[in-house]
């Protein structure tokens, strides 16, 4: 199992707490700051995928694993944390629809749904967001990273993965800047497989190549939260947007290469702080559940709740339902993949032919 990095979970608060407030808080939603706390999952992701794949093809060159084994070892991880309560919740949207509920989703919503292709319709398709499962477009993203990523980084030498990387981040520079010049809609660039691809590239690229940078991980933290304010006081063009996206990343990118060279530090002390690091551990059910449930499935309320605490009481019950996934949910089924490879391998060792004396 790989080890847990210190500050980690806090920093997967601080973004899945952006994207609470953006779509729950009337006065957040100007400030696009769901936006990038999605940003700031990419690139930590990015750290995270590519530098296990990366320590995953050292165990193919030194002969301790095999290709099989390293890409059913890191699908297996993905089908376990990913897909049980994304499908989960993609039944609940539907059968709700089905009974009469809102929304009640189309054919082709339930397509995008089952086949991790959202992000791919909000690009070019569909005119707007559907609000009710808007946020699972960066899920489809993550998947559709997983499909190539794997197969590339696994079967790519050690000393030359980074240029994988590099190719990756001009690539979705290239991508952003054609679809700028082209006058594409802005959503192509925002829920673009190929431009968040580039950002999880720079978190690869930070996990095999940055070293930490020391006092600059405090200031690329307040920066990178500025982002937002800077976007909202600018209301800048396509084009500064573009550079925001992509700015925030290296921002992130080097915060993130800080926090695991000095574990020690202040910043990753504040962000181990219990509270935050709880949000951080149940942030994925977090983001999946915040959309759906809520005071507009559970019936009416008063003009009053609806007013003034409304966005309070939606997240407080996203937080709740979070919860009690990660504990009977998320984490039994993670308890269960861990059975299911330790016999695995005891079968494996078993099975190994006792060498004649």
């Amino acid at each position: 199992m790989t080890q847990r990095i210190a500050g980690f979970d806090g920093l997967r608060a601080i973004a899945v707490l952006m994207v609470l407030a953006e779509h729950k808080l009337p006065f957040a939603s100007k400030l696009a700051l769901g936006g990038y706390g999605v940003h700031l999952f990419f690139v930590l992701s990015g750290f995270l995928v590519i530098g296990i794949l990366h320590r995953a093809r050292g165990a193919i060159e030194s002969g301790a694993n095999t290709f099989r084994g390293e890409i059913v070892r890191f699908y297996e991880n993905r089908a376990f944390r990913i897909w049980p309560i994304y499908y989960l919740t993609v039944a609940l949207i539907a059968a709700y629809g089905f009974v009469g509920g809102r929304p009640q989703l189309r054919g082709d919503e339930i397509f995008s749904l089952l086949t991790m292709t959202s992000n791919i319709f909000q690009s070019y398709v569909w005119p707007n967001y559907p609000s009710h499962f808007g946020a699972f477009w960066s899920v489809a993203i993550e998947e559709q990273f997983y499909l190539w990523a794997a197969v590339a980084f696994l079967l790519t030498p050690q000393t030359h993965a980074w240029k994988i990387c590099v190719f990756v981040i001009a690539l979705a520079i290239g991508f952003g800047v054609v679809s700028f010049a082209l006058g594409l809609p802005g959503r192509s660039i925002y829920t673009g497989s190929l431009t968040n691809f580039g950002l999880m590239a720079l978190g690869g690229l930070s996990a095999m190549k940055w070293k930490g940078l020391g006092w600059l991980a405090a200031p690329a933290l307040l920066l990178y939260m500025l982002c937002p304010i800077i976007e909202w006081w600018l209301a800048p063009s396509q084009g500064v947007g573009l550079l925001l996206l992509f700015g925030s990343g290296i921002l992130v990118a080097v915060l993130l290469s800080e926090i695991v060279a000095n574990q020690s530090s202040l910043l990753v002390r504040s962000l181990e702080f219990s509270p935050i690091k709880y949000i951080g551990r149940i942030s994925y059910g977090l983001y999946i559940f915040h959309g759906f449930f809520g005071l507009a499935l559970l019936g009416s309320y008063t003009p009053i709740l609806r007013q003034s605490f409304s966005g309070l009481v939606d997240i407080a019950i996203s937080i709740a339902v979070a919860s009690l996934s990660w504990a009977w949910i998320e984490a039994p089924l993670l308890a269960l993949r861990n059975r299911i490879r330790t016999k695995r391998v005891h079968a494996a060792v078993t099975s190994q032919p006792v060498p004649a004396e």
